[in-house]
């Protein structure tokens, strides 16, 4: 396998990886130069190859050479979960042990956010993460959980509140025994993740929450009719219509993604499909299926971002970009920090500021006239050109 050489390239790249991760001992870790080389790359000229890249790449090849045999574990078997945590980043392995002999099951691993950062002993959220990630090994199989920490007497205090009593509820509901941890036999590395800062590029909420409350709103008044009462009636069914049918951005349905398989209507019982004649050990199948769910998860998640990448495509091909160059002077949006006291009357635009930095994706920094810096990073839809 060559290196690559240009963005498309990388990007496949790292498709491809997304689809082993659950093979790849610390694949957030892993994978982390392949996307550095992407960060502020808007154009395909802009693609560098970094020495750090290429011998990540290299690592990564060896190891897909050397991919651990993963094993499924049997119905109600033990299984083992050793955590990892540091600060920037928490992982995970669940392990079987047969005969003295521990043979990997999966390997989760994220990288922490700004907030998450600042917990106290994050091994509490590597396994609340792992429990979430793992939810079907967790609810069939009793789990020993090793660690140098006593966090069973943590999340048991009955004073417990705000975050660690929600997670305390969420793994109450499973069978976990908390266990010394004992040397790790190499199972396990320390993750070697580089945290870096972007700048503020434009954030706002993406509306996914208001999009599905408006689709069961629309079809509960389309069940209803003229009518205005008796909503909750048809909810379940409008529920189950929803959770039915295909997503247009990933080719699947919400059951599909939960459960590994397609929801089965009544009618398919009373008449039987294809889809029940020609299964033979409907117990089994179900297990595959959900032994292979992160997989289709994952599959549904390239789908997704391809589909975005297409609407980001679309959407800014009709767009006019504002660009500044350092120097300019602009006016900023009152509405957007305040400067002005609001009212009817209150300016729309306020300053003059100049530009003093120009950062990636319509981001700025501003100064005053008399050269002070404005805190923070200002998108380009908040500014506007001044002429002095």
């Amino acid at each position: 396998m060559p290196s690559p050489s240009s963005l498309k390239e990388v990007q496949t790249l790292n498709g491809r990886l997304v689809t082993l991760n659950r093979f790849l001992a610390n694949h957030a870790a892993k994978s982390y130069p392949f996307i550095s080389t992407l960060r502020n790359c808007l154009k395909k000229a802009q693609f560098r190859w970094t020495p750090e890249a290429e011998q990540a790449f290299q690592e990564i090849k060896k190891c897909l050479m050397e991919l651990p045999t993963l094993t499924a574990p049997h119905a109600g078997e033990p299984l083992t979960l050793y955590l990892s945590a540091s600060d920037i980043a928490v992982g995970a392995i669940l392990l079987t042990d047969r005969k003295n002999v521990q043979t990997p099951i999966y390997y989760v691993s994220r990288t922490l956010s700004d907030p998450e950062t600042r917990y106290s002993m994050l091994e509490k959220l590597v396994l609340v993460y792992a429990a979430r990630r793992l939810r079907r090994y967790f609810q069939g199989h009793p789990i020993n959980v090793l660690t140098g920490y006593k966090l069973k007497n943590v999340l048991s205090k009955p004073e417990l509140s705000g975050r660690l009593a929600k997670w305390a509820i969420e793994l109450g509901e499973h069978s976990i025994e908390y266990k010394s941890r004992p040397a790790i036999k190499g199972q396990l590395k320390e993750l070697q993740v580089i945290q870096t800062f972007t700048s503020v590029a434009h954030p706002q909420a993406n509306g996914q929450v208001e999009k599905t409350n408006r689709t069961i709103k629309e079809g509960i008044k389309a069940r209803l009719g003229t009518k205005r009462t008796g909503w909750e009636d048809e909810l379940s069914h409008v529920l189950w219509a929803f959770r039915t049918q295909k997503n247009s951005n990933n080719l699947e349905t919400p059951v599909s993604l939960t459960y590994g398989t397609e929801a089965m209507i009544p009618a398919e019982i009373g008449i039987p499909s294809a889809r029940v004649l020609l299964i033979d050990d409907n117990d089994h199948e179900l297990r595959m299926n959900l032994d292979l769910l992160e997989e289709r998860r994952e599959l549904a998640l390239i789908r997704e971002h391809n589909y975005k990448r297409q609407l980001e495509k679309y959407y800014n091909s009709r767009v006019q970009s504002c660009k500044f160059d350092a120097g300019d002077f602009v006016f900023r949006n009152n509405e957007a920090f305040g400067q002005e006291p609001p009212g009817k009357l209150a300016p729309t635009w306020e300053g003059p500021y100049k530009i003093k930095q120009v950062l990636a994706k319509g981001a700025y920094k501003l100064e005053k006239l008399d050269g002070t810096e404005v805190p923070r990073t200002w998108n380009a839809a908040q500014l506007k050109k001044c002429y002095i």
